[in-house]
């Protein structure tokens, strides 16, 4: 059976031709999964919601496809067709931090207004809503959500 290579969310909003997002909110995200940053070996152990590689299970949702495809690995695609507005949040102990990094680099090189935010000590995922960091960044969150839509959060 010949599958399809699943869509990243970001590929499709950046190929969409009628509806685009106002914005994207990337927590520290999964956009690299041949795992080449550098994270994934100087992180390896200090992350306590990671403490592995991710290898396989990224193996499996790639079904077969090249893991560098970028509706696969969207850190691979093309942002100089256009792409939505962006934030990105990771902490320095998270083991895709090079991820978010990454992103944020190729977000901006191709003139993507994009935020990082990184929050110290914190791993993939933060402090599970525990310490005042997680605050600080639903705190971003919420200014880039209000600035990107002209909503008010509510929350």
């Amino acid at each position: 059976m010949v599958t399809s290579p699943p869509h990243s969310s970001c590929e499709r909003g950046t190929n969409a031709s009628r509806y685009r997002p106002a914005g994207a909110v990337l927590k520290t995200p999964v956009v690299d999964l041949t795992e080449s940053g550098d994270s994934i070996q100087t992180n390896l152990g200090l992350d306590p919601l990671l403490p592995r590689r991710s290898m396989p299970a990224f193996l499996l949702y790639a079904a077969g496809h090249d893991l560098k495809n970028p509706y696969v690995s969207p850190l691979f695609g093309d942002f100089t067709k256009g792409f939505v507005s962006t934030i990105l949040t990771t902490g320095t102990r998270d083991l895709l931090l090079s991820d978010s990094v990454r992103m944020h680099r190729a977000l901006r090189a191709a003139g993507v207004d994009a935020h990082l935010h990184v929050t110290e000590a914190g791993g993939h995922g933060g402090f599970f809503g525990m310490a005042p960091e997680d605050d600080a960044i639903q705190r971003e969150i919420r200014q880039f959500v209000d600035s990107s839509t002209g909503w008010r959060s509510k929350f």
